[in-house]
């Protein structure tokens, strides 16, 4: 039976009241004009809670909570958020003391009652192993650990194991915005790193994509149309990891010459001009003696060997006409030279080239082959060499296996393929893509891909398959079709050739709806293999691959906030609503059946930004737990504005890792070294935002700012109090030397906040705070206007801090019980900032303030 709740006596209210007066009184003696925010940040020390304070630099923030603590009996301590703010800077470390022989723990500013922490959001990440490859702008994967050594710049910070760089030069990685839900190029503004040898986590999708990460390495989640983020450690199987699906990039077709490659080309060049020169000197001199001929060009032994030999004949080379497009390589000694021809941009045929060099063909000390039972594509290959460099060459037909073979040796064009980044000598396991064809254009990168599904590539029953020893390619060939919107499923598995013989390879398949994009913005070189896709694509279903899961709320909400009956929706798009809105029918819904009702009924734009998202839904498949043997770096990176990066084998949207201090606020209690030290209590958090000051500072994600109780503006004094501010000269005093007089102490706050949960809230006033908190989410049912503008309501926290903020509120008052106009007045902090703006209200700089106040109107007082 539940206890029935009683006002608490009137004696402690009246106590407490005249104790906060008190605070508030001594605490004006320094501060002038901000009675508002002393109120709020009083309200969340009463409710045990945190606030978030915005407003522009210069405003007496941290000397109103430095203020409040003095008079409170308070400890006080100030964190300055900066790019290279590492967490044990926040929660302190263990040193150990030498003389003594023993080790000493010293603990953080974190370890205070009251702690301001200015521009919380310059958040330290550490993320990801050393190994993983990052997507950039211009298409290149590089692993993080040569994007750490290629170009960091000066060090910024070293504290213990860890250490953040400055750049030496610029460099944009691809990043997701969970605002547009796009995946954008983003500078990094500082690399990270730090030496570990804590265990690590290995999680491996169900598309086959895999990343190896830290334990708080946070990933993108979504969940009624919320993206939002999971850590490592937190992940459980099934669960939705967010992966690209669209990447749009700044690609660049000039193909960039390894420097010391092009070096030598420029002194064989030098050396076949000194060689014609030389020629056409000793033709004139021909009825000489050598020895005159020597002396006379003041030859050494080597040209006046090469002149002996100008008068016995006349050399190729002699005749040879060189330009910006020539490839020469000299020989040891005098033996042949040959001039290929070297491409400056990829275009159509050097795509085919390469495709089929990686995907049948193979390449060893200056040895080129390729066998294949298809005579089209091994005439085409000989074509190729032709046109692209100048090599002419044959093929040759093995009876014994009918296949049609090319055997070519080209020292020079083993050179070229080295010069171009081409991993040469290596087997199939080793094979890889080249970084030009990463960065090419997508009109050209299409045509690798239709040449490479050409050769290694074909149609089943029900899929579109390529296969390849190398984890490399298959790798870089996730990457590339994710340009054109083609999510492979990559597995490795043990397969049988045709002789009996095995081994594994990993193989990139495409189903469902895949296969009619493959179909539409890929396909074959064959008129064959286009014809079996046709016929697969006749096959299958083509609209169930691709989901958004726990989408079914979002489209009942929306249904239901347009007014649209279940027969009205089902006469639209032929789906009953019953079925689409129930998830227990269905885990997901297709982008195809979602795209279908936004195009048929209005008011389904949330959905529709949704579907133009630039992810796709993935899952949890395995998650390993890796003790490493020797200790190892972990990587990250600072980026502008998004702080996300596309990572990892196959792709994988990946998060910075947030703050340690978010992480003391929910858990009370942080660790150092191997103990764990609980906070003291009480403890309180006021974090500072200044929007004008965007260097080096983004945007909290929303999971973050939750967790504060109150958002709280600071604004300009009035000019009355701007003259009592001059009037006093606080800045032109020491702090210390003010005279402030202790007006409680930490016990009987801890006392107040106990007792405000005592306060008395009738079951009309809770239902008062869950119909606002509702007309944030269903703002149609209530008629707010301005909730066409957003995208998400107030979380569940919302109802819980108007709930306990209302009698924090009536506490301060003198109230022994909470009334609608308590609720009202904790209103705008409690949720302005858990309403999340869509587009187009963040496009028309709409204010949530407003919406609030819109709430508060239009909700109806009991």
């Amino acid at each position: 039976m539940k206890t029935k709740e009683h006002k608490p006596g009137m004696e402690l209210v009246k106590k407490y009241e005249k104790r906060l007066q008190l605070i508030r009184d001594e605490s004006s003696k320094i501060i002038v004009g901000q009675e508002q925010v002393i109120n709020s940040l009083l309200r969340a020390l009463l409710c045990d809670g945190h606030v978030l304070l915005e407003g522009i630099p210069g405003i007496a923030k941290t000397l109103i909570v430095r203020t409040l603590a003095k008079v409170t009996g308070c400890d006080y301590s100030r964190i300055q958020f900066t790019a290279d703010l590492l967490p044990t800077d926040l929660v302190g470390l263990t040193t150990y003391i030498k003389e003594k022989n023993e080790f000493r723990v010293n603990k953080g500013p974190v370890f205070a009652n009251f702690v301001i922490a200015d521009e919380i959001n310059r958040s330290p990440p550490k993320c990801v192993l050393g190994d993983t490859e990052i997507l950039t702008a211009n298409g290149s994967l590089i692993n993080i650990e040569n994007i750490f050594s290629e170009y960091r710049g000066d060090l910024a910070s070293r504290e213990d194991n860890e250490e953040f760089y400055t750049l030496n030069k610029e460099i944009y990685i691809m990043s997701f915005d969970p605002k547009d839900k796009k995946i954008k190029p983003k500078k990094v503004k500082y690399l990270y790193r730090q030496l570990t040898n804590q265990p690590y986590y290995e999680i491996i999708l169900k598309s086959g994509r895999s990343i190896k990460t830290s334990n708080i390495h946070p990933f993108f989640s979504i969940k009624d149309g919320y993206i939002y983020n999971l850590r490592a450690n937190e992940l459980k199987i099934n669960d939705c990891v967010l992966t690209p699906k669209n990447i749009r990039l700044e690609t660049n077709d000039k193909i960039e010459y390894n420097e010391g490659v092009m070096k030598e080309v420029k002194v064989a060049k030098e050396e076949i001009f000194k060689r014609q020169k030389l020629y056409n000197e000793v033709q004139k001199l021909k009825n000489k003696k050598i020895n005159y001929i020597k002396n006379t060009l003041g030859l050494d032994n080597k040209y006046a060997n090469l002149a002996k030999s100008y008068l016995k004949r006349k050399p190729k080379y002699i005749d040879m006409k060189t330009d910006e497009n020539s490839f020469i390589m000299l020989p040891k000694n005098y033996g042949v030279i040959n001039k290929i021809n070297m491409p400056s941009e990829t275009n159509k045929e050097l795509m085919h080239f390469f495709a089929l060099l990686i995907s049948e063909g193979n390449q060893k000390n200056g040895k080129f082959y390729l066998s294949m039972r298809d005579k089209n594509l091994v005439e085409y290959f000989i074509k190729l060499l032709k046109e692209l460099f100048n090599i002419n060459t044959r093929y040759y037909i093995d009876k014994r296996n009918g296949q049609y073979r090319v055997s070519l040796s080209s020292k020079p064009l083993e050179k070229l393929i080295y010069a171009m980044n081409y991993k040469i000598n290596s087997n199939a396991k080793n094979k890889d893509i080249p970084n030009f064809i990463m960065k090419a254009s997508n009109e050209n990168v299409k045509e690798f891909l239709k040449m490479y599904y050409e050769g290694d590539g074909g149609v089943s029953r029900d899929c579109v398959k390529v296969t390849s020893k190398s984890k490399m390619v298959a790798n870089k060939l996730s990457y590339l079709l994710l340009r054109f919107g083609l999510i492979a499923r990559i597995s490795y598995e043990y397969s049988k050739n045709n002789e009996g013989f095995g081994d594994y390879y990993y193989n990139l398949r495409f189903y469902g709806n895949d296969l009619n994009l493959f179909r539409e913005k890929m396909g074959f070189i064959s008129e064959d293999k286009n014809s079996k896709l046709e016929q697969c694509c006749g096959n299958v279903s083509l609209n169930k691959n691709d989901t958004i899961p726990f989408i079914h709320s979002k489209i009942r909400e929306l249904r239901k906030n347009n007014n649209i009956t279940h027969r009205e929706f089902y006469e639209a798009t032929r789906m009953h609503a019953h079925n689409i809105e129930n998830p227990n029918n269905r885990f997901g819904i297709s982008r195809y059946s979602l795209n279908l009702i936004c195009n048929s009924l209005n008011g389904f734009e949330e959905i529709k930004e949704i579907i133009l998202g630039d992810f796709y839904c993935d899952y949890v498949k395995s998650i390993n737990i890796i003790y490493p043997e020797k200790d190892y770096y972990l990587y990250d990176f600072t980026i502008e504005d998004t702080h996300s990066f596309v990572a990892g084998f196959g792709g994988i949207i990946s998060h910075n890792t947030q703050s340690a201090l978010l992480e003391a606020m929910q858990e009370r209690q942080v660790t150092i070294g191997t103990k764990t030290y609980p906070l003291p209590d009480p403890f309180f958090v006021m974090a500072t935002q200044n929007p004008i000051e965007s260097s080096g500072v983004y945007p909290l994600p929303e999971a973050q700012i939750d967790r504060f109780l109150f958002k709280t503006k600071i604004v300009y004094p009035k000019l009355n109090e701007e003259n009592e501010i001059l009037k006093k000269n606080i800045t032109l005093q020491r702090f210390e030397e003010i005279k402030l007089e202790k007006v409680t102490n930490q016990n009987e706050l801890i006392q107040m906040q106990d007792f405000v949960k005592k306060i008395y809230l009738s079951k009309e006033v809770e239902n008062y705070v869950i119909r606002l908190v509702d007309a944030t989410r269903n703002p149609g049912k209530y008629k707010i206007n301005s909730g066409k503008y957003i995208e998400w309501g107030a979380s569940p926290r919302g109802s819980i801090g108007l709930y306990i903020a209302g009698k924090a509120e009536a506490l301060i008052q003198g109230s022994n019980f909470v009334t609608p106009v308590n609720i009202k007045t904790v209103a705008h902090d409690v949720l302005r900032h858990r309403l999340l703006l869509n587009y187009e209200g963040q496009a028309e700089n709409i204010k949530t303030d407003d919406i609030i106040t819109e709430v508060l109107e239009k909700v109806p007082i009991p």
